[in-house]
């Protein structure tokens, strides 16, 4: 009964998707509730991964819409560009020098292509900067992680060798509980 009450509420605020306000306030006020309640932390983890995955489906569909914003704005900026040439060259169809005219139409033409090609070249340029930026972001978070392995690796190797010392000092007398906690806390300092 709770738990399907903690659920609506779960998903009524992620469905606000407010962040400021009441609907803050009634997020506070359903994560004390949450953390005071009889809940198992299967059911928790169940309640973050549906959270998650809504998530999840959201950013595609941002990501997605994104995609099609940009190919809208491409669209848009070559009818403009294309405009303005026909502008250009029918301002200059009234001089009668027509061999100079088809000459300038051929240069504007590859004006606005090299023009179109570095303003897509330089997108592609910001598209690498950020994911090289991701790419070490993502290195420094592994390499954080290895070290802290690396950390408790040589924790678990001190309190094996420590394991391993009183056992063998201990052979030919019984084990005080107190002194081994009291080794074990000083060899994993």
């Amino acid at each position: 009964m709770i738990e399907k009450e903690l659920d609506q509420a779960i998903m009524h605020v992620a469905g606000d998707g407010d962040v400021g306000g009441e609907g803050f306030e009634v997020g506070n006020a359903l994560i004390q509730t949450i953390t005071q309640a009889p809940t198992t932390s299967k059911r928790r983890i169940q309640q973050s991964l549906m959270l998650a995955n809504r998530l999840q489906h959201k950013q595609k569909e941002v990501e997605r819409l994104e995609v099609e914003l940009k190919k809208m704005r491409e669209k848009v900026e070559n009818s403009e560009a294309d405009t303005k040439l026909h502008k250009r060259l029918l301002e200059r169809t009234n001089q009668p020098q027509s061999y100079l005219l088809a000459d300038v139409e051929r240069s504007e033409k590859e004006l606005d292509h090299a023009q179109r090609k570095i303003k897509q070249q330089d997108e592609v340029v910001k598209k690498l900067k950020l994911e090289n930026e991701s790419l070490k972001q993502a290195k420094k978070a592994l390499s954080d992680d290895l070290q802290k392995l690396l950390a408790r690796r040589q924790d678990i190797e001190n309190l094996q060798t420590t394991l391993v010392g009183l056992i063998q000092n201990s052979t030919n007398r019984k084990i005080d509980v107190d002194d081994l906690k009291t080794k074990l806390a000083d060899s994993v300092r």
